[in-house]
């Protein structure tokens, strides 16, 4: 089980009990990952980070914008990007791990958003953590509940290296 939260700017949620997509079920060899704090960036040129620990990916943030098909505006941006943190993922014996969950924010503005998120990479002790990261959002007007737009982050791709 996981804990997915996301933010944005002036929005935070928390939401409790999403479950991480365990790969294979077994324990890590020490040898297969390097426990520690990892930072680097996103395709999009957005930040990404993990805390791995004792065969866990015990946080995983990766910052992302969504850029939306009707209306042509862009959810995040670079000085306040959207993110996205999934807790505690089990990786595989091979450091592998594949991650889902699904929320609801506000926008703050008049508009309530459905984000549906996935990600899957590996940690290993030669490349650090690697992975893909994709992220959809439905934009709803809050008053209404009327469909407003669609925005999607597209396939990112995101590399971290040993920090310290």
């Amino acid at each position: 089980m996981g804990i997915l939260i996301a933010a944005a700017g002036h929005r935070r949620l928390r939401v409790i009990g999403l479950a991480a997509a365990i790969l294979a079920a077994g324990a890590v060899p020490a040898a297969a990952l390097s426990a520690g704090t990892y930072r680097g960036r996103t395709s999009q040129h957005e930040q990404a980070s993990a805390r791995v620990q004792a065969g866990t990916v015990r946080t995983l943030r990766i910052a992302w914008i969504a850029y939306c098909t009707r209306t042509q505006a862009v959810l995040g941006t670079a000085a306040h990007p959207l993110a996205t943190v999934h807790t505690n993922i089990s990786l595989t014996r091979q450091g592998r791990w594949s991650a889902r969950g699904a929320y609801t924010a506000s926008s703050g503005n008049g508009y309530t958003e459905r984000f549906h998120v996935s990600d899957h990479g590996a940690v290993t002790a030669r490349h650090g953590v690697r992975g893909v990261f994709t992220g959809k959002v439905r934009v709803y007007d809050t008053a209404s509940g009327a469909y407003v737009d669609t925005c999607s982050s597209g396939r990112i791709t995101f590399t971290a290296r040993r920090a310290g």
